[in-house]
C-alpha cells in the first residue's frame, strides 16, 4: 500500500496482478467492516489458515475467467 495513493499489484501477468489488488481491496474492506463492529475479532489459528491458503490455490486459474469477465464489463 502506497500512502496518499491506494494499492500496486504485481503478478507474472496483468490478469494475476489485477487479482492480487483485487482480493488484497476485499480482505481490507471486510476487515474494516468488521472493526466498525465493535466486536472483539477472533483470528484464525495458524494451522487453519495454512489449509484455507492452500484451498485457494487450485483456484488459480479463476484468475484469467475473472480478468476477462471485468475487461468484458460484466
Amino acid at each position: 500500500m502506497m500512502g496518499n495513493h491506494g494499492v500496486t499489484g504485481a503478478g507474472p501477468d496483468v490478469a494475476s496482478a489485477f487479482e492480487e489488488s483485487y482480493l488484497f481491496v476485499r480482505a481490507c474492506r471486510t476487515l474494516m467492516i468488521a472493526y466498525s463492529s465493535g466486536q472483539p475479532l477472533n483470528v484464525l489459528s495458524d494451522a487453519v489458515a495454512a489449509k484455507v491458503a492452500k484451498g485457494w490455490a487450485s483456484c488459480r486459474e479463476m484468475t484469467y475467467h475473472h480478468f476477462a469477465a471485468v475487461e468484458a464489463g460484466s
